[in-house]
């Protein structure tokens, strides 16, 4: 077996436990929450949003990119993963103690002062990330992610019946917050044993500086992310209420989940994968266009039922009273799908070594959001949420400027997976839009059933006639059960012939 046939195996596994851990996970994480929404009120998801939406700048600070230092290094010694640990169990306790002295302020300022004990409640959590960061790296620096997806599995199904016991005795919006704490805190408890390592009474100047010039653009991107995830929320809690922040919350835990579902292993696996082969510009742009294009081919069709059927799912699932959350579901199931690359760009351009071109480019691009944000507040949520699509898919073809020169690759090459997928998804859209408009007299769940059909049969056939070599490779790395029958019905057009995997 060649190196490159071992390592696409290598990570075609590991993105199937990763995968298969989140549809555990989000499965049950999807039934708690339809459960949660039948208890608690959207002023109790509003609240509980207000309170974790900082957390992600804060562990970025906590973490200051030492963890994935460690996943991209060509080598790494004890006495750098002992600095990179000490460093993190610091930042994370000093951290953990501003949240608690800042939450009733940012209550006060953000006008939601209930807010406030659960942010500080939540600082637990970050200490939990940091002291938990080196153990994680070197269990994906090993690509141990069936290990990683069974403890992420396990945490989140005792989290969910955590929250749903909060939320029957009556905790409101502590059920959300109490989820997170309890998940991240077993999460900590099990990579510890299970990476059996421990840390040495060292500190070594020169390693750090060495690891905080390379996180120091991880830091960056991750600060800039954070950022406009907590100015967006601000925004649209003090320019809409807490009320319609509820609602945009409901809509994003159900397109997150189905992202989940589908794409989100790339990040981590990918990452460590493209860490292994960056001294082969050809062996990076090959892995990149075929990741890629899997990428925006696996997601695509679950975003675009979402879109199209967002009203009869908030419905079934969520009770009459959340029809609002429907409205913004079909903008963000097109930011889903510009926005799949996100992930596989950003794993190549840290994996690789270059994060400070990833830092550049989001650092931009999410100004400008902002700013479009700001402006279309006044218009209402459905407007905020649109121009965020319209950014997205800017985005997305944006990419090709930090990505193209690493890969040695062409600007059209890097957009190619994203642009080729949009009639693929047209068609199907429209496929599953006119079943539903003909099924709409039939009880709800036939009417959803119908209409996923037709989305997901258009869509298969689309993909077939157009892109049949990215149909080949996305059916190569599914069980045999679930490939074969696809393969059967649709297996003359399945070559890998002269077809790019990006094209």
């Amino acid at each position: 077996m060649s190196e490159d046939t071992g390592l696409a195996r290598h990570t075609s596994i590991s993105v199937l436990w990763m995968t298969a851990q989140r549809w555990i996970t989000r499965l049950g994480g999807f039934l708690t929450i339809i459960i949660l929404t039948r208890i608690l009120s959207p002023e109790d998801f509003g609240v509980a949003a207000t309170a974790t939406t900082l957390l992600p700048l804060i562990y970025v600070l906590a973490d200051a990119g030492f963890s994935a230092y460690l996943v991209q290094a060509d080598e790494v010694d004890e006495r750098t993963l002992a600095t990179a640990f000490w460093f993190s169990l610091v930042s994370g306790a000093a951290l953990a103690g501003v949240i608690a002295l800042a939450a009733p302020f940012i209550g006060a300022a953000l006008d939601v002062p209930e807010a406030a004990p659960l942010l500080q409640v939540m600082g637990l959590s970050v200490l939990a990330v940091a002291v938990g960061s080196v153990p994680m790296a070197l269990l994906r620096r090993a690509m141990e992610f069936r290990k990683l997806a069974l403890i992420e599995a396990n945490a989140a199904i005792i989290a969910q019946v955590v929250a749903i016991t909060v939320a029957v005795t009556g905790g409101g919006a502590w059920a959300l917050v109490l989820q997170v704490l309890c998940g991240q805190t077993i999460v900590l408890v099990s990579v510890w044993i299970v990476a059996r390592w421990r840390p040495h009474p060292g500190f070594s100047l020169a390693r750090f500086k060495v690891m905080v010039a390379f996180g120091s653009h991880v830091v960056g991107s991750g600060l800039v992310y954070a950022l406009r995830v907590w100015a967006e929320t601000a925004i649209v809690v003090a320019g809409l209420g807490v009320r319609e922040m509820g609602f945009l919350s409901i809509a994003q835990r159900l397109v997150q989940t189905a992202q989940d579902l589908s794409i989100s292993a790339l990040l981590p696996v990918s990452m460590a994968a493209f860490a292994k082969i960056r001294d082969s510009v050809d062996r990076l742009r090959g892995f990149y266009l075929r990741a890629s294009a899997v990428a925006y081919a696996v997601i695509t069709p679950l975003m675009v039922f979402l879109a199209v059927a967002a009203p009869e799912v908030v419905e079934l699932l969520f009770g009459a009273d959340k029809a609002e959350s429907a409205l913004v579901v079909p903008a963000l199931a097109i930011m889903a799908i510009a926005g799949v690359g996100w992930a596989v760009d950003q794993a190549l351009l840290v994996g690789t070594g270059h994060p400070g071109r990833w830092f550049a480019f989001i650092a931009v691009i999410y100004s400008l959001a902002l700013l479009v944000s700001l402006y279309l507040v006044q218009f209402g949520l459905i407007a905020v949420v649109t121009g965020w699509a319209a950014i997205a898919v800017a985005e997305a073809l944006l990419r090709s400027i930090p990505v193209a020169p690493v890969i040695g690759a062409t600007r059209w090459q890097v957009m190619a997976p994203f642009v080729s997928v949009v009639p693929t998804a047209v068609l199907a859209g429209a496929a599953g839009w006119g079943v539903l408009w003909l099924a709409d007299p039939l009880p709800l769940l036939v009417e959803i059933f119908l209409g996923g059909t037709a989305v997901l049969v258009t869509y298969l056939v689309a993909m077939a006639l157009l892109k049949p070599a990215t149909t080949a490779t996305v059916l190569s790395v599914l069980p045999g059960r679930i490939a074969g029958p696809v393969r059967a019905v649709l297996g003359r057009r399945l070559r890998v012939g002269d077809e790019s995997p990006g094209a």
